[in-house]
């Protein structure tokens, strides 16, 4: 299928267009990399937070046996059967619930904060991200999206009522527009993550680009130049930051400005 390949994009294989691939210009600089080809081309690198659901079982990735309202994929499913869905509880839960009379209270709690009601108030936050509401001490911030900043810790999961989710979806695109490759990252846009998901894509037959534009540039080169294995990355490719992100990039930051 055109989404199948593993993560690559199949009807973009090959892609050019005057947008996103220009003649190579040589210059005096001697730090400039020599590319080695009639034409330089740039893919841009993303992260974008969906939020599609996986098993909810730890350390487990697989899709969801039912998609509407269950939590685990076929095989935890079956492990778990009619127990309690409370992490370390081995009674059966009670009937047109997922937890045993022992853990009701979590479970009624549970359905609670995912009532009508709750969700309404969560889709009034993000439709109104400024709104300061007299009860809240103090106004909203929204100014940094949450893949912007550093990987955020595990959180602790007491109960597997609901599926967990992927944390974001990142995409290897054209400056045109045109998707290259994707995958789904499930914990964090960690640089370890970020360089697993582009050695994945550019060792499908999809060559590597001239320029890599990406706004984690810093810490995928400092993951890069502390792991010899991918040395051969300053071989190939140029990592740069947008200028969208790049006002948040410290002036202090010698590595940064250096590469």
């Amino acid at each position: 299928s055109l989404l199948g390949q593993q993560g690559v994009i199949s009807a973009s294989q090959g892609h050019a267009c005057s947008e996103c691939t220009h003649p190579f210009r040589s210059t005096n600089d001697s730090d400039t990399m020599d590319v080695g080809q009639g034409f330089v081309t740039m893919h841009v690198v993303d992260g974008i937070v969906m939020g599609p659901t996986h098993c909810a079982y730890e350390n487990c990735e697989n899709e969801l046996l039912n998609a509407q309202g269950g939590s685990f994929c076929a095989l935890h499913e079956q492990e778990y059967g009619n127990k309690c869905q409370i992490i370390g509880c081995n009674q059966d839960r009670v009937p047109l619930t997922m937890a045993c009379q022992q853990h009701q209270h979590e479970w009624q709690k549970h359905i609670q904060n995912r009532s009508p009601g709750a969700l309404a108030g969560v889709h009034r936050m993000l439709q109104r991200p400024g709104e300061n509401l007299p009860w809240l001490p103090n106004p909203i911030q929204h100014g940094q999206h949450p893949h912007d900043g550093p990987p955020l810790a595990d959180r602790t999961v007491k109960n597997y009522f609901s599926p967990n989710c992927f944390y974001c979806v990142e995409t290897i695109c054209a400056p045109c527009g045109t998707v290259i490759g994707w995958a789904k990252i499930a914990r964090s846009e960690s640089p370890t993550n970020i360089v697993a998901f582009l050695n994945s894509i550019y060792s499908s037959g999809v060559p590597r680009p001239a320029y890599i534009c990406i706004d984690k540039a810093c810490i995928v080169l400092r993951h890069i130049q502390a792991s010899e294995h991918l040395q051969d990355w300053f071989n190939t490719s140029r990592f740069l930051v947008d200028s969208y992100h790049y006002t948040s990039h410290k002036a202090t930051d010698e590595f940064c400005h250096t590469w």
